[in-house]
């Protein structure tokens, strides 16, 4: 076993390295310049199932996998010209089983001349069988959450259609003749009706979520009026369960987080009506927020209520879990499941402090982001050239984000071509439209209840509407959004924040063909 090993080492202590290389727990071998095996060790032979009569002056390529016979020959090339390589391959024992091995091979150098490869391998088989498993149960989950979200895409869809019969005809039921015993089971269909209907929709949400189809558009949102109206939302249900409203906006500065306005309200809805649903009669929910650190804002939802045990903490954000089951509380069990997945999309954090019997924190943290308004409309004006165009135009701006369409007000103050008026959901801003053409409709894409695409569809379809420059606003700023929209019908593309000169630059090009000296738009803000 020691003809080409006793020829390597040609050392006073070679016994020693001899010892070594055949204690050694990993194979160790030498193959020579036409790649036969020349000197093995135990850990080879017990490796390869082969004696060591058979392996000596056998190749190495027959026992290499087959898929990787041909990777490991060239890198058995590379070796003999003097390079050290590391690398993993597969093998055929003697009695077909396959192994995967992490392989080192390095020049046998003697006398200034390369006289064959010492190899060393090491069994990984388990580690790659496990890898190879992780991987399969990886995608096969992938593959079974795609399945899932789509079927539930689809059967919220189906649902629809029998869900609008029933409300549309028990509605028509509650209009009629009805004793006050009917009346009352009218009602519980209706009000089961719209519990499925919820239902529905937060499963929908969460299909789309978990498919990643859903969109995002982040930009500076101001916290404290988005909380005014989320609080003129839910007041009706805070009075009918005697619950007072905490929030006092006066006492907390102007702070703006990095968010999706129309996602945000939505969290921040689920978490008040959560506080208001499980509190006390004449309980109290008091919100509040604070700088978090140097970058985070943390918004707090906290009640009096039930509280929620420690055992149920970890869990109360799976789908479907509703907390201590044994209280009757409308519900559907997915609000906080596709709150948390919201606010992780935003790129923030929810969690939750409580305590039985005396009451629930929910807080969200997410990113600080600069006012709009930092510069003052004098520095805005600054470095803009009053825009070459005559007459006087109006511009209708629909957006729902208010300090939106408050920087675009200051930003064209000072100018008297033009006149803004704004609506902050799709719907009220086509009517407007309609009712009294503009000259040119900034249209946001991320809005409530219809989006900016199919607005744009619906003032195309209108005579009075079609031929109105209309320019998409967004904070998605990827080229490939910014050709989507022009390749379906905008004009142009103003993306958030917005570039002042460029924005001027941008509405004065599409309005200079036009001169409405002679015709003032009469608008109800």
């Amino acid at each position: 076993m020691a003809t080409f090993l006793s020829y390597v080492i040609e050392l006073e202590n070679s016994v020693i390295y001899e010892s070594l290389f055949e204690h050694t727990l990993d194979a160790s071998y030498l193959i020579d310049l036409e790649g036969r095996f020349t000197t093995v060790n135990p850990a080879t032979i017990a490796l390869t199932g082969y004696e060591e009569r058979e392996l000596l002056n056998m190749s190495f390529a027959p026992i290499i996998a087959p898929e990787d016979v041909e990777r490991v020959i060239n890198i058995f090339d590379k070796v003999k010209q003097g390079e050290s390589h590391k690398f993993e391959a597969r093998i055929e024992k003697k009695d077909g089983e396959l192994l995967d091995l992490n392989l080192s091979a390095v020049p046998a150098v003697i006398g200034n001349q390369i006289k064959g490869v010492i190899g060393i391998a090491k069994d990984i088989t388990e580690r790659k069988r496990a890898e190879r498993e992780l991987i399969q149960s990886r995608e096969e989950a992938i593959k079974a959450n795609q399945a899932k979200s789509e079927f539930l895409a689809r059967m919220s869809h189906e649902l629809r259609t029998p869900m609008n019969a029933i409300l549309g005809f028990a509605q028509l039921l509650e209009m009629g003749n009805l004793t006050s015993s009917q009346r009352e089971d009218v009602l519980e269909i209706r009000k089961a009706g719209h519990h499925l209907l919820n239902l529905m929709n937060e499963v929908l949400d969460l299909a789309r979520i978990e498919s990643g189809k859903i969109s995002l558009s982040l930009e500076p949102v101001e916290l404290a009026p988005l909380v005014e109206d989320c609080l003129a939302l839910l007041q009706p249900l805070a009075e009918e369960r005697n619950i007072r409203l905490s929030f006092h906006a006066e006492k907390h500065p102007q702070k703006f987080v990095q968010a999706d306005r129309t996602r945000l309200k939505q969290v921040i809805l689920n978490l008040i009506s959560n506080a208001i649903r499980y509190n006390v009669v004449n309980g109290i929910v008091e919100l509040s927020y604070q700088l978090n650190g140097i970058d985070q804002i943390r918004f707090n939802v906290m009640d009096k209520g039930v509280g929620i045990p420690d055992s149920e903490l970890d869990s109360i954000f799976e789908p479907f879990y509703r907390i201590q089951p044994s209280i009757s509380i409308e519900g559907t069990g997915v609000g906080l499941t596709i709150t948390k997945q919201l606010v992780q999309l935003m790129g923030g954090k929810i969690g939750v402090r409580s305590k039985v019997g005396e009451g629930s924190l929910f807080w969200i943290e997410l990113k600080k982001a600069e006012s709009p308004f930092q510069t003052s409309r004098e520095a805005l004006h600054e470095s803009i050239v009053q825009p070459e165009v005559e007459g006087f135009f109006t511009i209708l701006y629909i957006e729902d984000n208010v300090a939106n369409v408050t920087l675009v007000k200051r930003i064209l103050a000072d100018y008297s071509h033009f006149s803004l008026v704004s609506a902050q959901e799709a719907v009220t801003g086509i009517n407007m439209a309609v009712e009294n053409p503009p000259d040119l409709i900034l249209l946001d894409l991320h809005l409530p209840g219809m989006d900016g695409f199919e607005a744009l569809q619906r003032l195309r379809t209108v005579p009075s509407t079609r031929e109105i420059p209309i320019v998409a606003v967004s904070a998605n700023a990827m080229p490939k959004d910014i050709q989507d929209a022009l390749n379906r019908g905008f004009e142009h593309y103003i993306t958030k924040p917005l570039d002042v000169p460029a924005f001027i630059k941008t509405i004065t090009h599409l309005l200079k063909s036009k001169s409405n000296t002679g015709r003032v738009h009469q608008w109800m803000n």
